[in-house]
């Protein structure tokens, strides 16, 4: 089955007794306060008859990975510490420079436009953030004077900026190193995941002795969380890894003379090792600090000792698997990448070499264990790669000297889907297109108004299974997900607004939009996330905008073949959306049509 996760219509046309919607674009989309940058893709060529192209231009440009995707961006302060996608929205630390207090905030940008908007703040620095499924954890920091300092785990809820304060300790003056120097000692950090937090508590003993006690619980539950594992050297959680029958904690632990990559179930406290490393003298690299997840593989950058002469160590990226013990390795050359982040397909690092090599980002798609090509960084960008989210890319570049954050979502590439064997041709002559359905549609209804816009609702059903669907409907203010087949194309005037414009100014969670052009007009397509299905599509032509779309979205599953009251499998609408061509509308003179219902009325 699948799932949904939203259902639109417009009240016309769909129940009996509804009145008509205004179709006006928003007003506020009408001056977007920040400029996007969407990928580009054209997408069909003109025919005789409607029909999908599987030919079109090369893949989107003005992106450094060789990948096809939906993409904005934001302009970033100099402020800005930390960026994090949120299933579409960017999410965005932010401190002052200088003494406390610091001022920080956090902030959250709706996609395409933004723009940013703070939805909490204090005065206190924010270290180690993390985010997971809407919600940021960080370490509120604040010094106390003369060395001391206080810190405060604060979880935020992003939608409503509700923060939720999971524990908070301090230290004093004693542990106090000024400046650095001496043996390594634990600092706090913290990982989310199903519903879950795990997190190191510091907490201070005799002669300014420092132990981190790593915990995991329920964040509204603290006093409650189980103690996994403590040490004075170092410790830290990477992972919480959820699957049907386990909940696994993945961290770091040091432990004499070396420090251990382990694994630990939840429910029944069984703890194996899944790799260790020699712990190196005091000043040198911590192992498993350059660490990250991708599904079941949790990865590691593995530092040599710089040759005789040589300035760069020798670089390999390690890999282990949590279900199996399986492990893998990549040379990263004579490099050191001490920035290594990862999401449930990539791992991403940030990698500085010697001599004329310079900086250069690495994307390895998990799943194959290969490399995805990616463009050099230069001082306006790209640079700061990094895979987070669900399946995103976020890196920073500068335009016309402003610093940016960009959030890339990787899409199906809609030019590779198939032709379909047989669409049947329907026009609008009123409304100015002409669309390409499978043999089974019928037009159901139609309303064409003065002005040349209305809409066009297309049933994959006979008019009796339509009025038997209508009784099952009655008394419900949304159309039943048994609609989620039926195709409208809502047509109204674009008053200038670009269809990226007007996809981005109506946003629906879990979505991306993409931009692209369709028989030369215009476009823009809605994708889901992190499925990368399409919501629907946008088309822009005849100074009008064309909506296409399904009457009630839903989220995908494999397997669907689009049976009753299921939507069809992927790339149905893309298919259909591809085949539009736009005609010149012929508004038929005299009094408009009547706004008909699906089911009378």
């Amino acid at each position: 089955m699948r799932r949904a996760f939203a259902a639109i219509a417009l009240c016309l046309l769909v129940v009996a007794g509804c009145t008509s919607s205004d179709v006006s674009p928003p007003p506020s989309a009408a001056a977007p306060t920040t400029t996007p940058v969407p990928s580009r893709v054209t997408a069909g060529t003109p025919t005789a008859a409607p029909q999908t192209s599987a030919t079109a231009s090369p893949a989107p440009s003005g992106t450094p990975v060789s990948l096809h995707g939906a993409t904005f961006a934001l302009p970033i302060d100099e402020e800005v510490r930390a960026v994090f996608p949120d299933r579409g929205y960017l999410v965005a630390t932010s401190s002052n420079d200088g003494p406390p207090p610091y001022s920080s905030k956090v902030m959250v940008a709706a996609p395409v436009r933004g723009p940013w908007r703070t939805v909490y703040s204090s005065d206190a620095l924010y270290n180690a953030p993390t985010l997971s499924d809407g919600f940021l954890a960080f370490y509120e920091y604040r010094e106390q004077g003369g060395g001391a300092f206080s810190e405060k785990l604060v979880v935020v809820d992003l939608p409503f900026g509700r923060p939720q304060v999971v524990d908070s300790y301090a230290l004093s003056a004693a542990p106090y190193r000024g400046g650095g120097g001496g043996p390594p000692r634990p600092t706090g950090s913290a990982v989310m995941g199903g519903g879950l937090i795990a997190w190191v508590r510091l907490v201070e003993g005799s002669g300014g002795a420092v132990t981190g006690q790593l915990r995991i619980g329920l964040p509204h539950q603290a006093t409650q969380a189980r103690l996994i594992d403590t040490s004075d050297v170092s410790i830290h959680p990477i992972a919480i890894d959820v699957q049907a029958t386990r909940t696994t904690l993945v961290y770091s632990i040091a432990r004499g003379g070396s420090v251990e990559l382990r694994a630990r179930e939840i429910d029944s406290g069984a703890d194996r090792v899944l790799a260790t490393a020699p712990l190196g003298a005091p000043g040198s690299t911590m192992p498993f600090q350059a660490v990250a997840r991708s599904g079941e593989w949790v990865a590691w950058v593995d530092e040599t000792a710089p040759a005789a002469g040589a300035t760069f160590a020798r670089s390999t990226l390690r890999a282990v698997s949590i279900a199996t013990g399986t492990t893998r390795t990549r040379s990263l050359d004579d490099s050191s990448c001490p920035v290594l982040t990862g999401n449930p397909r990539y791992f991403a690092l940030d990698c500085i070499g010697p001599g004329t090599a310079g900086p250069r980002l690495v994307l390895i798609d998990a799943a194959t264990w290969t490399d995805v090509p990616v463009a050099r960084p230069t001082s306006d960008g790209p640079f700061a790669l990094e895979a987070k989210g669900l399946l995103e890319l976020l890196w920073q570049d500068r335009m016309n000297g402003l610093r940016r954050a960009v959030l890339f979502t990787p899409t199906p590439d809609a030019r590779s889907i198939s032709p379909a064997a047989s669409l049947a041709t329907f026009e609008n002559a009123g409304l100015g297109y002409r669309v390409g359905l499978p043999t089974t549609y019928r037009r159901a209804v139609s309303n064409v108004t003065a002005e040349g816009v209305g809409q066009d609702f297309y049933s994959p059903r006979g008019e009796d299974a339509d009025r038997a669907l209508c009784e099952r409907e009655k008394g419900s203010h949304l159309p039943s997900f048994e609609r989620a087949a039926d195709v409208k194309v809502e047509v109204q005037k674009s008053n200038g607004m670009s269809a990226a414009d007007y996809a981005s100014a109506r946003p629906i969670l879990f979505t991306a939009v993409e931009e692209l052009t369709i028989d030369g007009h215009d476009a823009a397509r809605v994708v889901q996330i992190p499925s990368g299905d399409t919501a629907y599509y946008v088309v822009r032509a005849n100074d009008r905008l064309y909506e296409i779309a399904p009457l009630a979205f839903s989220q995908p599953s494999a397997g669907n073949a689009g049976g009753a009251g299921e939507p069809p499998p992927v790339g149905w609408l893309d298919q259909i959306a591809l085949s539009f061509r736009a005609t010149t509308p012929q508004v038929p003179a005299g009094t408009p049509s009547p706004a008909l219902s699906l089911c009378g009325g």
